[in-house]
Protein backbone atom coordinates (compact mmCIF):
# COMPACT_ATOMS: atom_id res chain seq x y z
CA UNK A 1 0.00 0.00 0.00
CA UNK A 2 1.58 2.90 -1.29
CA UNK A 3 -1.15 5.81 0.41
CA UNK A 4 0.49 8.25 -2.54
CA UNK A 5 -0.91 10.84 -4.01
CA UNK A 6 -3.08 13.87 -3.53
CA UNK A 7 -5.41 12.35 -1.21
CA UNK A 8 -2.96 11.21 1.39
CA UNK A 9 -1.18 14.02 1.40
CA UNK A 10 -1.57 16.43 4.58
CA UNK A 11 -3.18 19.56 3.52
CA UNK A 12 -5.27 22.60 5.08
CA UNK A 13 -8.56 21.29 6.29
CA UNK A 14 -7.30 18.03 7.70
CA UNK A 15 -8.72 17.27 11.54
CA UNK A 16 -7.69 15.59 14.35
CA UNK A 17 -9.94 12.54 13.79
CA UNK A 18 -8.24 12.27 10.21
CA UNK A 19 -4.54 12.55 11.79
CA UNK A 20 -5.79 9.38 14.23
CA UNK A 21 -7.27 7.43 11.90
CA UNK A 22 -4.50 7.19 9.42
CA UNK A 23 -1.70 6.20 12.62
CA UNK A 24 -2.71 2.68 11.35
CA UNK A 25 -3.76 0.67 8.21
CA UNK A 26 -6.60 -1.12 10.75
CA UNK A 27 -8.47 1.94 10.88
CA UNK A 28 -8.47 3.18 7.09
CA UNK A 29 -9.98 1.35 4.25
CA UNK A 30 -7.92 1.21 1.53
CA UNK A 31 -8.76 1.00 -2.59
CA UNK A 32 -6.30 0.54 -5.31
CA UNK A 33 -6.74 0.78 -8.80
CA UNK A 34 -4.62 -1.99 -10.39
CA UNK A 35 -3.95 -0.45 -13.85
CA UNK A 36 -3.10 2.79 -12.34
CA UNK A 37 -0.24 0.81 -9.96
CA UNK A 38 0.83 -1.53 -12.86
CA UNK A 39 0.95 1.61 -15.12
CA UNK A 40 3.47 3.32 -12.78
CA UNK A 41 5.60 0.47 -12.88
CA UNK A 42 5.92 0.49 -16.29
CA UNK A 43 5.82 4.14 -17.05
CA UNK A 44 7.53 7.62 -16.85
CA UNK A 45 4.34 9.06 -17.07
CA UNK A 46 3.29 8.45 -13.67
CA UNK A 47 -0.92 8.28 -12.80
CA UNK A 48 -1.71 10.91 -9.77
CA UNK A 49 -3.43 8.90 -6.81
CA UNK A 50 -3.40 5.33 -8.34
CA UNK A 51 -5.16 4.49 -4.54
CA UNK A 52 -7.78 6.17 -2.05
CA UNK A 53 -7.95 5.36 1.40
CA UNK A 54 -11.24 6.10 3.67
CA UNK A 55 -11.41 6.93 7.36
CA UNK A 56 -13.22 3.33 8.01
CA UNK A 57 -16.56 4.61 9.52
CA UNK A 58 -18.55 1.08 8.80
CA UNK A 59 -21.73 0.87 8.92
CA UNK A 60 -22.30 -2.55 7.46
CA UNK A 61 -19.92 -5.36 6.93
CA UNK A 62 -21.29 -9.21 5.06
CA UNK A 63 -18.99 -11.65 3.78
CA UNK A 64 -20.56 -14.07 1.76
CA UNK A 65 -18.86 -17.47 0.53
CA UNK A 66 -21.20 -19.49 -1.86
CA UNK A 67 -19.96 -23.21 -1.88
CA UNK A 68 -20.28 -23.76 -5.65
CA UNK A 69 -22.48 -26.66 -5.32
CA UNK A 70 -24.15 -27.84 -8.47
CA UNK A 71 -27.22 -30.56 -9.04
CA UNK A 72 -27.58 -33.09 -11.13
CA UNK A 73 -31.04 -35.48 -11.54
CA UNK A 74 -30.47 -38.28 -13.28
CA UNK A 75 -33.34 -40.89 -13.96
CA UNK A 76 -34.73 -43.31 -12.25
CA UNK A 77 -32.61 -41.65 -9.19
CA UNK A 78 -34.29 -40.56 -5.94
CA UNK A 79 -31.67 -38.10 -4.89
CA UNK A 80 -30.02 -35.78 -6.90
CA UNK A 81 -26.41 -36.07 -7.65
CA UNK A 82 -24.18 -33.15 -5.73
CA UNK A 83 -20.90 -31.84 -6.84
CA UNK A 84 -18.59 -28.73 -5.70
CA UNK A 85 -17.83 -26.53 -8.84
CA UNK A 86 -16.45 -23.04 -7.99
CA UNK A 87 -16.96 -21.64 -4.70
CA UNK A 88 -17.40 -17.71 -4.91
CA UNK A 89 -16.83 -14.88 -2.27
CA UNK A 90 -18.32 -11.43 -2.38
CA UNK A 91 -18.00 -9.13 0.23
CA UNK A 92 -20.12 -6.35 0.33
CA UNK A 93 -19.20 -2.91 2.56
CA UNK A 94 -20.92 0.05 3.16
CA UNK A 95 -19.76 2.85 5.43
CA UNK A 96 -19.97 6.68 6.30
CA UNK A 97 -17.59 9.41 4.95
CA UNK A 98 -17.67 12.53 7.32
CA UNK A 99 -15.68 15.36 6.86
CA UNK A 100 -14.33 17.44 9.53
CA UNK A 101 -14.12 20.68 7.86
CA UNK A 102 -15.08 22.44 4.16
CA UNK A 103 -11.55 21.17 2.57
CA UNK A 104 -12.20 17.52 3.81
CA UNK A 105 -15.64 17.52 2.43
CA UNK A 106 -13.97 18.38 -1.09
CA UNK A 107 -11.65 16.07 -0.54
CA UNK A 108 -14.49 13.42 -0.34
CA UNK A 109 -16.17 14.43 -3.34
CA UNK A 110 -12.77 13.75 -4.87
CA UNK A 111 -12.63 10.18 -4.01
CA UNK A 112 -15.71 9.32 -4.59
CA UNK A 113 -15.22 10.30 -8.30
CA UNK A 114 -12.23 8.45 -8.44
CA UNK A 115 -13.98 5.37 -7.63
CA UNK A 116 -17.06 5.71 -9.85
CA UNK A 117 -13.76 6.66 -12.94
CA UNK A 118 -12.31 3.50 -11.57
CA UNK A 119 -15.74 1.22 -12.49
CA UNK A 120 -15.32 1.94 -16.27
CA UNK A 121 -12.98 -0.49 -18.33
CA UNK A 122 -9.40 1.12 -18.73
CA UNK A 123 -8.18 2.49 -22.25
CA UNK A 124 -4.94 1.43 -23.30
CA UNK A 125 -3.24 2.56 -26.11
CA UNK A 126 -2.93 0.18 -29.29
CA UNK A 127 0.10 1.51 -31.49
CA UNK A 128 -1.45 -0.78 -34.33
CA UNK A 129 -4.51 0.91 -35.19
CA UNK A 130 -3.45 4.16 -32.48
CA UNK A 131 -7.25 3.97 -31.28
CA UNK A 132 -7.28 2.74 -27.87
CA UNK A 133 -9.07 -0.72 -26.52
CA UNK A 134 -11.03 -0.86 -23.62
CA UNK A 135 -9.38 -3.14 -20.86
CA UNK A 136 -11.33 -4.31 -17.66
CA UNK A 137 -10.25 -2.51 -14.40
CA UNK A 138 -9.09 -4.51 -11.66
CA UNK A 139 -9.14 -3.20 -7.79
CA UNK A 140 -7.61 -4.10 -4.70
CA UNK A 141 -9.14 -3.33 -1.04
CA UNK A 142 -7.63 -4.15 2.00
CA UNK A 143 -9.54 -3.28 5.56
CA UNK A 144 -7.24 -4.18 8.40
CA UNK A 145 -7.58 -8.21 8.73
CA UNK A 146 -10.92 -8.51 7.13
CA UNK A 147 -10.02 -8.01 4.17
CA UNK A 148 -6.71 -8.68 2.77
CA UNK A 149 -4.81 -11.09 0.68
CA UNK A 150 -2.80 -14.41 2.09
CA UNK A 151 0.16 -11.95 2.61
CA UNK A 152 -1.49 -9.47 4.60
CA UNK A 153 -1.76 -6.99 1.79
CA UNK A 154 -4.69 -5.52 -0.63
CA UNK A 155 -6.73 -8.55 -1.69
CA UNK A 156 -7.34 -8.07 -5.67
CA UNK A 157 -10.67 -8.73 -7.54
CA UNK A 158 -13.03 -6.68 -9.32
CA UNK A 159 -15.73 -3.69 -7.93
CA UNK A 160 -18.97 -5.12 -9.43
CA UNK A 161 -21.02 -2.44 -7.92
CA UNK A 162 -20.90 1.18 -5.68
CA UNK A 163 -23.30 3.38 -4.62
CA UNK A 164 -23.03 7.01 -3.71
CA UNK A 165 -25.52 8.72 -1.35
CA UNK A 166 -24.73 11.90 -0.33
CA UNK A 167 -26.20 12.86 3.27
CA UNK A 168 -28.12 16.23 2.85
CA UNK A 169 -29.72 16.29 6.52
CA UNK A 170 -26.24 16.58 7.87
CA UNK A 171 -25.77 19.77 5.58
CA UNK A 172 -23.60 20.69 2.34
CA UNK A 173 -20.59 22.66 1.71
CA UNK A 174 -21.32 25.96 -1.21
CA UNK A 175 -17.74 26.70 -2.30
CA UNK A 176 -16.27 28.21 -4.90
CA UNK A 177 -12.66 27.44 -6.03
CA UNK A 178 -10.60 29.88 -4.13
CA UNK A 179 -13.11 29.07 -0.94
CA UNK A 180 -12.04 25.08 -1.38
CA UNK A 181 -8.62 24.08 -0.51
CA UNK A 182 -8.10 22.21 -3.23
CA UNK A 183 -4.65 22.02 -4.94
CA UNK A 184 -6.13 20.61 -8.29
CA UNK A 185 -8.83 23.54 -8.87
CA UNK A 186 -12.21 22.96 -10.18
CA UNK A 187 -14.15 21.99 -13.92
CA UNK A 188 -15.51 25.39 -13.50
CA UNK A 189 -14.11 27.98 -12.11
CA UNK A 190 -17.20 30.48 -11.75
CA UNK A 191 -20.11 28.43 -10.12
CA UNK A 192 -20.27 27.88 -6.70
CA UNK A 193 -20.24 23.73 -6.27
CA UNK A 194 -22.02 21.38 -3.82
CA UNK A 195 -19.95 19.21 -1.36
CA UNK A 196 -21.93 17.18 1.08
CA UNK A 197 -20.88 17.04 4.80
CA UNK A 198 -21.59 13.68 4.77
CA UNK A 199 -21.65 10.71 2.40
CA UNK A 200 -22.57 7.19 2.34
CA UNK A 201 -20.69 4.26 0.02
CA UNK A 202 -21.68 0.56 -0.97
CA UNK A 203 -19.74 -1.51 -2.69
CA UNK A 204 -19.99 -4.90 -3.62
CA UNK A 205 -16.17 -6.49 -3.86
CA UNK A 206 -15.78 -9.87 -5.40
CA UNK A 207 -11.90 -10.97 -4.82
CA UNK A 208 -9.99 -13.34 -7.34
CA UNK A 209 -8.82 -16.66 -4.95
CA UNK A 210 -6.25 -18.98 -6.26
CA UNK A 211 -7.17 -22.47 -5.68
CA UNK A 212 -4.29 -23.01 -3.12
CA UNK A 213 -5.69 -19.79 -0.94
CA UNK A 214 -8.21 -22.21 0.79
CA UNK A 215 -9.37 -25.37 2.05
CA UNK A 216 -8.41 -28.76 3.05
CA UNK A 217 -4.81 -30.40 1.63
CA UNK A 218 -5.22 -34.35 1.86
CA UNK A 219 -2.14 -35.68 0.71
CA UNK A 220 -0.29 -38.58 3.19
CA UNK A 221 1.60 -37.55 5.72
CA UNK A 222 1.02 -33.67 4.94
CA UNK A 223 -2.87 -33.58 5.86
CA UNK A 224 -3.77 -30.14 6.99
CA UNK A 225 -5.70 -27.05 6.07
CA UNK A 226 -4.07 -25.12 2.54
CA UNK A 227 -2.83 -21.61 4.05
CA UNK A 228 -4.63 -21.86 7.40
CA UNK A 229 -4.80 -17.74 7.93
CA UNK A 230 -7.15 -17.38 5.17
CA UNK A 231 -9.47 -15.20 4.88
CA UNK A 232 -8.62 -13.37 8.38
CA UNK A 233 -5.00 -13.79 9.11
CA UNK A 234 -5.72 -15.83 11.89
CA UNK A 235 -3.97 -19.54 11.67
CA UNK A 236 -6.04 -22.35 12.43
CA UNK A 237 -3.15 -24.77 12.06
CA UNK A 238 0.28 -24.76 10.97
CA UNK A 239 0.92 -23.93 7.58
CA UNK A 240 1.88 -26.92 5.21
CA UNK A 241 5.21 -26.61 3.47
CA UNK A 242 6.89 -29.07 1.64
CA UNK A 243 8.67 -31.04 4.45
CA UNK A 244 5.93 -30.42 7.24
CA UNK A 245 4.42 -33.62 9.46
CA UNK A 246 0.45 -33.78 9.71
CA UNK A 247 -0.62 -31.15 11.45
CA UNK A 248 -4.03 -31.67 12.27
CA UNK A 249 -3.77 -33.34 15.20
CA UNK A 250 -1.95 -30.36 16.48
CA UNK A 251 -2.50 -29.15 20.62
CA UNK A 252 -4.44 -25.75 19.21
CA UNK A 253 -7.70 -27.80 18.60
CA UNK A 254 -10.74 -25.09 18.14
CA UNK A 255 -12.84 -26.83 20.11
CA UNK A 256 -12.09 -26.75 23.66
CA UNK A 257 -11.30 -29.65 25.79
CA UNK A 258 -15.04 -29.70 27.61
CA UNK A 259 -16.91 -30.19 24.68
CA UNK A 260 -14.34 -32.49 22.88
CA UNK A 261 -16.48 -35.69 24.15
CA UNK A 262 -19.47 -34.12 22.73
CA UNK A 263 -17.92 -33.67 19.28
CA UNK A 264 -16.64 -36.68 19.31
CA UNK A 265 -20.17 -38.74 19.86
CA UNK A 266 -21.45 -36.64 17.56
CA UNK A 267 -19.17 -37.16 14.76
CA UNK A 268 -20.27 -37.83 11.46
CA UNK A 269 -20.25 -41.63 10.57
CA UNK A 270 -20.16 -40.83 6.81
CA UNK A 271 -17.31 -41.13 4.72
CA UNK A 272 -16.65 -39.45 1.53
Amino acid sequence: MSFSGIFSNKYRGDDAGTDYAYQGAWSVLVIENLAAMRANRLRKNQVNSPDISFKAFIRSFKDSFSAGWQESQYPNQSVPIAHQSTPRRVIQVEWTVPSGSPEEAVKNLAKCSWLAQSMFPTLKHNSTTAGYTPKSTFMAVKFANLIQSNSGLPLPGYISSFIYTPNFVEGIHILQEKESGWPNGFASKSQKNLFPNVVDISMEFKPIQTRDSFGLKIDGEETGWNNSSWPYGVKIDPKLTPTSKASTNSTSQLASPRSRAIVEANASKVIV
